[in-house]
């Protein structure tokens, strides 16, 4: 029989290995409550009145019998409340018979005996009788007295307790995600395992659970610590062993390796595939596989694809984010008063939705050092805020060990428009790389972009193809966030962006990166360069449907779009000083704008900026301001308008009335009353979230005019089948079939175990 304490489980562990052997011993299906809305229901059998049973979940091994029996007098009045048939405790805490005898006394004629209460015995009793509950449940068996020991007396971990402890921990806090099946099916089909990934996504952690998992099988371990030559002289022929090497090609940049290195390891990796016995588990960093593969011959000609796993944020659900929060938490030794300041403040919730979601990060702010400084009212703040800066994953990488080439192509990248294509991030790269080369006697060759890339792709960067080309992002929204902090941080970054800009699009983006910096002193360069180059570039490449196929067109940026653009920029400096770019730039616009129709949400956007922006009032700017406000509002009768560019030119009225007039906003009343009735007549056909977004656009426009709808929002809204409230009774997840969603009430469950 098992013998385990449970004290590594945390509650929502327990309450989940209850509910799975509590169904397999009674051969029923447990449902799962949201902590507190069932009146103290943890686990409910109901099939039928006559026969419910109801389960109560009471994790105590950090505490004593005393404090255990003060909880079951709590909950007293809740179980005569719910009158159940029958009523089961399950505790974590052991149980002599006398106790057991007092607490059936106490929740007496709804606990039937001592059977219907579990203690510690009991659970290891009945794992003992459902073997396959026990697998399900890794963290149980994995962090067991047995596997630890030989954890301790394995080469794989240095020979300490203290390592040993280290391991306990990680198992305890680790979550099992998609990537554990992934290693597995990889080592069994392979023999060996390439895990990659970005820097603190796991790879560490999931190596370590896959030796941990083979040590309790009983096959044997070791770490490689230098060089395989190590692994060789310990490998045994026709025994079952598991060879790790951590970061093999460097910790956080590519190493020099010794001679020969990579032909060794990969003989190694050779005879680790044709024998049925040993399996090997490498770990590396994406950027550093990458550039190895550039470097070291033997790497170069390896096709080491089929064997990677590549550890990614998709892994994470939403119920796996929440479950490594939460164990971290609830093992982590912080003062209880952090612990409750997060769970007051709900801001476990930003947490695991936020952009930069990095198990590194959780477990960074969930060490006793990184908070000691850290007031109680103040941690959850200054957990977000860490994850709002992610330089803690990327600084060391971006600023030691990428190549300068690569540097550029990323200051390069955040200039463009994400899912840009592959071409245009090339033609943009290459001026602003020679720039660098030349001022900072960098070597350069003509192949730096397509090396930039091989090293950058799949930890920065991701390339792929949208709508037929062939186009590049960053690889995570923190990445982003850390180059467009490393921007507005660098001044001379900045100065060499701008002056080799070759799209207008890239100088618009510039801006919005910098828009908040308080240095000024690039703005004038990038208003001289806009002009400079906005003759040349007409239009930006844009997914175009031709019959079945998509094809890449380029779809032409308007005059207005561009000068848009431009003041919104020059309003970032002193527009006064920049009249002669401007003035220059107004020709463009008034060509256009007396040539034909123009879309009135265009000419409203450029009556906006001109007044938010401040330009300076000159001939041409005048000008260009009159006639904008004219094409703007003149004939809204006799052409056909869309919706927003009704809001367009009814909320600009609204704000300035002076300018536009009552007869005008009485002539757009006029044609608006029969174009939103078209509106509505078709309004059913729409997905129904669009459905009320145009419905509340319809209505805005409509109460600034004084048009009566002929639809009420209300019947719209009964059209509308919404998903049930989440703060509804459901079940936790299991990552099946809802894709290891959670819903805001079960979360606010889970973590309000961790209460005091």
């Amino acid at each position: 029989m098992p013998e385990y304490t449970f004290d590594t489980l945390s509650p929502y562990d327990l309450e989940q290995l209850a509910r799975d052997l509590l169904q397999a011993e009674l051969g029923v299906r447990l449902e799962s409550f949201a902590r507190g809305r069932d009146r103290g229901i943890d686990l409910r059998y109901a099939s039928d009145r006559a026969n419910a049973i109801v389960v109560q979940c009471k994790h105590y091994t950090r505490s004593g019998w005393s404090d255990l029996s003060r909880s079951l007098r709590v909950e007293v009045p809740k179980v005569k409340a719910l009158e159940p048939p029958r009523y089961v405790l399950v505790t974590s805490q052991s149980l002599t018979p006398d106790r057991k005898e007092w607490i059936c006394n106490l929740l007496v004629p709804y606990c039937h005996g001592p059977a219907d209460v579990f203690g510690a015995e009991d659970l290891n009793n009945l794992l003992g009788r459902h073997p396959d509950v026990e697998r399900l449940h890794h963290k149980l068996w994995l962090t067991s007295v047995t596997v630890l020991e030989h954890v301790l007396h394995s080469d794989v971990f240095a020979e300490q307790t203290s390592e040993v402890q280290h391991i306990r921990r990680r198992l305890c806090r680790f979550v099992s995600n998609a990537s554990v099946t992934r290693a597995l099916d990889i080592l069994s089909s392979s023999h060996f395992c390439v895990i990659t990934g970005v820097p603190g996504i796991g790879k560490t952690t999931l190596a370590e659970m896959l030796v941990v998992d083979h040590l309790a099988r009983g096959v044997e371990c070791f770490r490689i610590w230098d060089d395989v030559a190590d692994a060789r002289r310990v490998l045994r022929v026709g025994k079952p062993q598991l060879f790790y090497y951590d970061d093999f090609l460097g910790k956080t940049g590519l190493r020099q390796p010794e001679k020969n290195a990579d032909e060794r390891l990969l003989r190694f990796i050779s005879d680790v595939c044709h024998s049925p016995h040993q399996r090997l588990v490498l770990t590396t960093r994406d950027y550093i596989l990458n550039q190895a593969r550039s470097v070291l011959e033997g790497l170069s000609r390896a096709d080491l694809d089929p064997s990677r796993c590549v550890v990614s944020l998709e892994d994470y659900t939403p119920l796996i984010r929440s479950e490594i929060l939460y164990n971290h938490l609830y093992h982590s030794g912080i003062p209880q008063e952090h612990i409750e300041a997060v769970v007051e403040s709900r801001a476990y919730r930003d947490i695991i939705r936020h952009r930069n979601y990095s198990p590194r990060i959780i477990e960074a702010m969930t060490e006793v050092l990184n908070v000691r400084d850290v007031a109680p009212d103040e941690y959850p703040a200054a957990f977000l805020a860490n994850l709002e800066n992610p330089s803690r994953l990327w600084a060391i990488a971006y600023n030691t060990h990428l190549t300068s080439a690569a540097q550029n192509a990323l200051l390069v990248t955040a200039s463009l428009a994400d899912g840009v294509r592959l071409a245009d991030a090339e033609e943009a790269f290459e001026p602003f790389h020679r720039r660098r080369c030349e001022k900072y006697n960098q070597p350069s060759t003509p192949y730096d972009w397509k090396r930039a890339l091989r090293e950058l792709e799949g930890t920065f960067i991701t390339i792929g193809p949208t709508y037929g080309a062939l186009t590049i992002r960053f690889h995570s929204a923190s990445v982003r966030d850390f180059i467009e902090h490393h921007l507005r941080e660098s001044h001379q970054d900045q100065a060499e962006l701008v002056a080799s800009a070759v799209f207008p699009d890239q100088l618009s983006r510039i801006g919005r990166i910098l828009d908040a910096t308080p240095d000024r002193s690039w703005v004038a360069t990038a208003v001289e360069r806009f002009v400079e180059i906005i003759d040349h570039r007409s239009g930006t490449a844009w997914p175009t449907q031709f019959g079945n196929s998509i094809q890449w067109r380029t779809r032409v940026e308007s005059p207005i779009v561009r000068f848009i653009a431009l003041s919104r920029l020059a309003g970032l400096g002193n527009p006064q000083l920049m009249r002669e770019q401007l003035d220059a730039a107004v020709q463009h616009v008034l060509a256009h704008v007396a040539t034909a129709r123009q879309n009135r949400e265009e000419l409203v956007g450029l009556l906006d900026v001109m007044l938010e922006r401040s330009l300076p009032h000159t001939d041409s700017i005048d000008e260009l301001f009159a006639k904008v406000r004219i094409s703007a509002y003149s004939e809204v009768d006799a052409q056909e308008l869309g919706l927003d560019e009704y809001g367009a030119l009814v909320q600009f009225a609204d704000k300035h009335p002076d300018l536009v007039g009552d007869d005008i906003c009485a002539e757009l009343a006029d044609q608006f009353g029969p174009f939103a009735d078209g509106e509505l007549d078709t309004l059913d056909q729409l997905e129904p979230d669009t459905r009320l977004q145009i419905y509340d656009q319809l209505a805005g426009i409509a109460t600034l005019l004084g048009v009566q709808l002929s639809v009420t929002r209300d019947s719209v809204l009964e059209g509308i089948n919404y998903w049930q409230d989440e703060d509804e009774e459901s079940r936790f997840s299991d990552g099946g079939g809802g894709a290891g969603v959670i819903s805001d009430g079960d979360l606010d469950s889970m973590f309000d175990s961790l209460r005091r």
